[in-house]
Protein backbone atom coordinates (compact mmCIF):
# COMPACT_ATOMS: atom_id res chain seq x y z
CA UNK A 1 0.00 0.00 0.00
CA UNK A 2 2.79 2.10 0.99
CA UNK A 3 4.62 1.55 -2.21
CA UNK A 4 1.11 2.39 -4.22
CA UNK A 5 1.17 5.70 -2.50
CA UNK A 6 4.15 6.58 -3.17
CA UNK A 7 3.95 6.11 -6.75
CA UNK A 8 0.77 8.06 -6.67
CA UNK A 9 2.68 10.54 -5.23
CA UNK A 10 5.46 10.37 -8.28
CA UNK A 11 2.69 10.63 -10.91
CA UNK A 12 1.05 13.47 -9.09
CA UNK A 13 1.34 15.77 -11.90
CA UNK A 14 -0.48 13.16 -14.38
CA UNK A 15 -3.20 12.20 -12.54
CA UNK A 16 -6.37 13.83 -11.04
CA UNK A 17 -6.23 12.59 -7.30
CA UNK A 18 -5.51 15.93 -5.58
CA UNK A 19 -4.75 15.05 -1.73
CA UNK A 20 -1.75 11.75 -0.32
CA UNK A 21 -0.86 11.10 2.35
CA UNK A 22 1.86 11.98 4.70
CA UNK A 23 3.43 8.46 4.01
CA UNK A 24 5.86 8.58 6.90
CA UNK A 25 3.53 10.36 9.15
CA UNK A 26 0.25 8.42 8.37
CA UNK A 27 1.46 5.01 7.69
CA UNK A 28 1.10 3.23 10.95
CA UNK A 29 -2.88 4.36 11.12
CA UNK A 30 -3.40 3.27 7.69
CA UNK A 31 -1.84 -0.52 8.04
CA UNK A 32 -3.79 -0.18 12.00
CA UNK A 33 -6.85 0.30 9.88
CA UNK A 34 -6.21 -2.09 7.47
CA UNK A 35 -7.39 -5.51 8.19
CA UNK A 36 -8.96 -7.07 4.95
CA UNK A 37 -7.07 -7.45 1.92
CA UNK A 38 -7.72 -5.39 -1.22
CA UNK A 39 -6.01 -3.98 -4.44
CA UNK A 40 -5.72 -0.47 -5.43
CA UNK A 41 -5.17 1.78 -8.17
CA UNK A 42 -5.21 4.74 -9.85
CA UNK A 43 -5.26 6.40 -13.60
CA UNK A 44 -3.26 9.04 -15.29
CA UNK A 45 -4.08 11.15 -18.07
CA UNK A 46 -3.60 10.27 -21.51
CA UNK A 47 -0.28 11.99 -22.31
CA UNK A 48 2.12 11.67 -25.08
CA UNK A 49 4.21 10.30 -23.04
CA UNK A 50 2.31 7.46 -21.18
CA UNK A 51 1.13 6.21 -24.70
CA UNK A 52 4.74 5.85 -25.84
CA UNK A 53 5.21 3.35 -23.06
CA UNK A 54 1.64 1.46 -23.28
CA UNK A 55 2.82 1.19 -27.31
CA UNK A 56 5.99 -0.52 -26.61
CA UNK A 57 4.65 -2.97 -23.76
CA UNK A 58 1.16 -3.68 -24.88
CA UNK A 59 0.07 -4.81 -28.84
CA UNK A 60 -3.75 -5.60 -29.97
CA UNK A 61 -4.47 -8.93 -30.03
CA UNK A 62 -7.41 -9.80 -32.02
CA UNK A 63 -8.28 -13.25 -30.97
CA UNK A 64 -8.21 -11.61 -27.52
CA UNK A 65 -10.21 -8.25 -28.55
CA UNK A 66 -8.17 -6.66 -26.29
CA UNK A 67 -4.18 -5.36 -25.64
CA UNK A 68 -1.86 -7.99 -24.57
CA UNK A 69 0.82 -7.20 -22.65
CA UNK A 70 4.65 -7.86 -24.11
CA UNK A 71 8.17 -7.29 -24.27
CA UNK A 72 9.70 -5.00 -26.27
CA UNK A 73 12.56 -6.18 -28.29
CA UNK A 74 14.79 -3.18 -27.16
CA UNK A 75 14.06 -3.84 -23.51
CA UNK A 76 17.94 -4.21 -23.01
CA UNK A 77 17.83 -0.41 -23.78
CA UNK A 78 15.18 0.26 -21.63
CA UNK A 79 15.88 -1.45 -18.26
CA UNK A 80 18.44 0.62 -15.98
CA UNK A 81 19.19 -0.28 -11.84
CA UNK A 82 16.06 1.97 -10.84
CA UNK A 83 13.87 0.24 -13.39
CA UNK A 84 15.01 -3.02 -12.09
CA UNK A 85 14.23 -2.59 -8.62
CA UNK A 86 10.64 -1.18 -9.17
CA UNK A 87 10.29 -4.34 -10.86
CA UNK A 88 11.11 -6.29 -8.26
CA UNK A 89 9.64 -4.50 -5.60
CA UNK A 90 6.44 -4.64 -7.83
CA UNK A 91 6.37 -8.59 -8.24
CA UNK A 92 9.52 -10.20 -6.81
CA UNK A 93 8.85 -12.58 -4.26
CA UNK A 94 11.43 -13.93 -1.98
CA UNK A 95 11.63 -17.75 -1.28
CA UNK A 96 14.01 -19.25 0.99
CA UNK A 97 16.70 -20.37 -1.74
CA UNK A 98 16.59 -17.02 -4.22
CA UNK A 99 13.91 -14.68 -5.73
CA UNK A 100 11.10 -15.06 -8.27
CA UNK A 101 10.08 -12.42 -10.52
CA UNK A 102 6.49 -12.79 -11.14
CA UNK A 103 5.78 -12.94 -15.20
CA UNK A 104 2.68 -14.38 -15.60
CA UNK A 105 1.57 -12.17 -18.37
CA UNK A 106 4.12 -13.11 -20.59
CA UNK A 107 5.10 -16.47 -23.15
CA UNK A 108 7.97 -18.82 -22.39
CA UNK A 109 9.75 -17.42 -25.00
CA UNK A 110 9.51 -13.75 -23.61
CA UNK A 111 10.57 -14.90 -20.08
CA UNK A 112 13.51 -16.62 -21.69
CA UNK A 113 13.81 -13.09 -23.49
CA UNK A 114 13.81 -11.42 -19.85
CA UNK A 115 16.59 -13.65 -18.94
CA UNK A 116 18.78 -13.48 -21.21
CA UNK A 117 18.46 -9.90 -20.73
CA UNK A 118 19.04 -9.94 -16.81
CA UNK A 119 22.09 -11.93 -18.03
CA UNK A 120 23.56 -9.92 -20.93
CA UNK A 121 23.09 -6.17 -18.61
CA UNK A 122 23.65 -7.02 -15.44
CA UNK A 123 25.02 -10.22 -15.24
CA UNK A 124 22.36 -11.67 -13.03
CA UNK A 125 21.73 -15.48 -14.05
CA UNK A 126 18.38 -16.42 -13.68
CA UNK A 127 16.42 -19.49 -14.84
CA UNK A 128 12.45 -20.17 -16.19
CA UNK A 129 10.32 -21.89 -13.43
CA UNK A 130 6.59 -22.97 -14.31
CA UNK A 131 4.24 -22.29 -10.93
CA UNK A 132 1.95 -24.89 -9.93
CA UNK A 133 -0.63 -22.81 -12.04
CA UNK A 134 1.25 -23.09 -15.22
CA UNK A 135 2.94 -19.61 -15.08
CA UNK A 136 6.01 -18.79 -16.55
CA UNK A 137 8.38 -16.89 -13.43
CA UNK A 138 12.17 -15.98 -13.30
CA UNK A 139 14.13 -17.43 -10.71
CA UNK A 140 16.90 -15.88 -9.26
CA UNK A 141 19.22 -18.10 -7.14
CA UNK A 142 21.18 -17.01 -3.78
CA UNK A 143 24.34 -16.76 -5.72
CA UNK A 144 23.16 -14.17 -8.26
CA UNK A 145 21.10 -12.56 -5.66
CA UNK A 146 23.44 -10.56 -3.81
CA UNK A 147 24.12 -9.46 -7.25
CA UNK A 148 21.38 -8.57 -7.64
CA UNK A 149 20.90 -6.76 -4.07
CA UNK A 150 24.12 -4.58 -4.87
CA UNK A 151 22.90 -3.41 -8.58
CA UNK A 152 19.33 -2.20 -6.65
CA UNK A 153 20.23 -1.53 -3.50
CA UNK A 154 19.87 2.27 -3.92
CA UNK A 155 16.67 2.28 -5.46
CA UNK A 156 14.53 -0.31 -3.34
CA UNK A 157 12.44 2.33 -0.83
CA UNK A 158 12.97 1.68 2.57
CA UNK A 159 9.59 -0.31 3.39
CA UNK A 160 10.50 -3.17 1.05
CA UNK A 161 13.73 -3.65 1.68
CA UNK A 162 12.49 -6.81 3.72
CA UNK A 163 12.80 -8.71 0.42
CA UNK A 164 15.95 -8.30 0.09
CA UNK A 165 17.40 -9.88 3.54
CA UNK A 166 18.91 -13.17 3.29
CA UNK A 167 21.41 -12.52 6.30
CA UNK A 168 23.10 -9.35 4.14
CA UNK A 169 23.62 -7.05 6.99
CA UNK A 170 24.88 -4.53 4.13
CA UNK A 171 20.94 -3.84 2.95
Amino acid sequence: LKFLFLAMKDFSPFNSIKDFYDIDKDWSQIQEKSKFKYSNGFYTYPLEIFVYHFELFYKWDNELNNYKKIIPENICDLINPQRLAFWIMDTGIVKDNGLIICTDAFTEWEVLFLIEMLKTKFNIQGELKINSKGFNRIFISLSSFYLLQDIVKDSIIKCMRSKFKFNNPFI
